[in-house]
């Protein structure tokens, strides 16, 4: 019995037919191809995107380094400029300060010259010339020399002191006005290394913009992927339908409704019927998945339209036939002498498939008869006409 089984579980097979439906899928499947080709070079563009992105990730980062760089560096400048501004300005108390000294030497010399010069009709150094007194003379002479003295040492300060305040002013509005272009420099630099900021940071979400629309894309293609898989495995669901039906044109397809019609293989009497048999001397149980009929005549037909699916010969069985029916039903008639069907050739209720040797003295004959409802066997005797 088990091996009976294997038989019918090796050869029942369904056979394909072809036409729109088949087209129909080969142009669906080539369409998958292509949206699975599309996936591939799309998940291969978002690993692009995704080196992209490290990319502008670390140009990003260097730039933000660079750009506090910049930014220390103007700070510096910025205050290297508040100083000079303050050195500028200490100047400027310096220059107001020597101008005061130089307004009080100035009046010195006019007070010195006036003294020199008098206030009347002689001046000092003609009272001196004139004088009849040595020692007036030398006296008067001794002053004269160190109002002199005095007068050149103050034109000399001045003028140092003009040359010094010049000198420190000049270069002080050099350190300023270069200290003011690095500035401007800088902040030049700093501006562009600000819009490089922003740039790179745009095209990194630039790139994380295209990662997510290509992974929304390739996800859109995934649901096409599965809409086109199921569509294909429901076109051959179809098509096996199809065929099925086309398998069976010309026959009656109505064997599930045949339960109690079905007319019997062969004429003769149940020895052995369906189910579990305890059998004496054995240890366990026989589930019997057929029935075995004593003939009374030679001739085994089929019980109803079908298709012959399989013939051959096995140890234990003989000969044996496998009739296919409409959806999805089959019958076995096993233990024959001979067979007189062909695979594929379609049958008819009552057509002879073989014959057994009624006459045979070594063994009693009989016929193995199953029947299944696709590879589940059933009681023959529930559809078997009475």
């Amino acid at each position: 019995m088990k091996f009976n089984i294997l038989i019918l579980s090796v050869f029942i097979a369904l056979n394909l037919f072809a036409g729109t439906i088949s087209d129909e899928i080969v142009r669906s499947d080539n369409y998958l191809r292509q949206v699975q080709k599309m996936i591939k070079e799309e998940q291969q563009a978002i690993k692009e995107l995704r080196d992209e992105k490290k990319k502008k990730a670390k140009q990003l980062k260097k730039a933000e380094i660079e750009l506090q760089y910049q930014k220390s560096i103007s700070k510096k400048l910025e205050s290297k400029l508040r100083n000079a501004e303050k050195d500028l300005s200490f100047i400027n108390f310096q220059r107001t300060k020597l101008s005061n000294r130089q307004e009080e030497l100035k009046d010195s010399i006019r007070a010195a010259n006036f003294y020199l010069s008098g206030a009347g009709e002689t001046d000092l150094l003609e009272a001196i010339i004139l004088s009849d007194e040595i020692a007036e003379v030398a006296a008067g002479m001794q002053i004269i020399s160190r109002v002199n003295e005095r007068l050149f040492e103050m034109a000399k300060e001045l003028e140092q002191n003009q040359k010094k305040l010049d000198e420190t002013e000049v270069k002080l509005r050099h350190k300023q006005k270069e200290i003011s272009m690095t500035l401007q420099d800088k902040n030049a630099s700093l501006k562009e290394y600000q819009s490089k900021k922003i740039l790179v940071n745009q095209l990194y979400r630039i790139a994380a913009e295209d990662e997510k629309i290509k992974n929304e894309y390739v996800s859109m293609l995934r649901d096409q992927q599965n809409e086109l898989e199921q569509k294909i495995k429901e076109m051959e669901l179809t098509q096996i339908k199809q065929g099925e039906e086309r398998k069976f044109d010309g026959l009656d397809k109505n064997f599930k409704h045949m339960r109690k019609k079905l007319q019997w293989p062969i004429k003769g009497e149940i020895t052995e019927t369906f189910g579990t048999k305890k059998i004496q001397g054995f240890r366990g149980v026989i589930h019997k998945k057929g029935v075995k009929i004593k003939p009374d005549e030679s001739h085994v037909s089929s019980v109803y339209d079908g298709v012959v699916m399989h013939t051959d010969t096995a140890w234990g069985l003989g000969w044996f036939v496998i009739v296919e029916h409409a959806s999805g039903y089959y019958t076995l008639y096993a233990n024959l002498n001979s067979i007189t069907v062909k695979q594929n050739q379609k049958v008819h209720t009552g057509e002879i498939l073989g014959t057994i040797d009624i006459d045979h003295e070594a063994n009693t004959p009989y016929l193995y008869f199953e029947i299944r409802i696709h590879d589940k066997a059933v009681d023959p005797q529930k559809w078997l006409t009475s």
